[in-house]
């Protein structure tokens, strides 16, 4: 997460939760994401819940949790956009 914080408290503990599961190799137990992402056991469980309804996470059967593949469409939107030539270029010239 960026140093600065936005005004949705609830918004900035869910990008935590992301950024732990996108840092972590495999499925991750909800206190070891919960600590990691320095909340409550009960706060991270709730946005996990809303994060699982939308598909952006999935819970294993051994109760742990990993990314969902809605990322992998926003993913493949964002590169059908992108022309990397023009986001490359500034850091070729350099």
């Amino acid at each position: 997460m960026k140093n600065a914080r936005s005004t949705i408290q609830v918004l900035d503990r869910a990008m935590a939760l992301v950024g732990v599961l996108s840092r972590v190799p495999g499925p991750v137990s909800l206190s070891r994401l919960a600590a990691e992402a320095g909340l409550h056991t009960a706060s991270a469980h709730r946005i996990l819940g809303a994060l699982m309804a939308h598909g952006l996470v999935e819970k294993s059967g051994a109760g742990a949790y990993d990314l969902g593949v809605r990322w992998l469409e926003v993913g493949n939107r964002l590169r059908a956009r992108l022309n990397i030539r023009q986001v490359a270029l500034p850091y070729m010239q350099q």
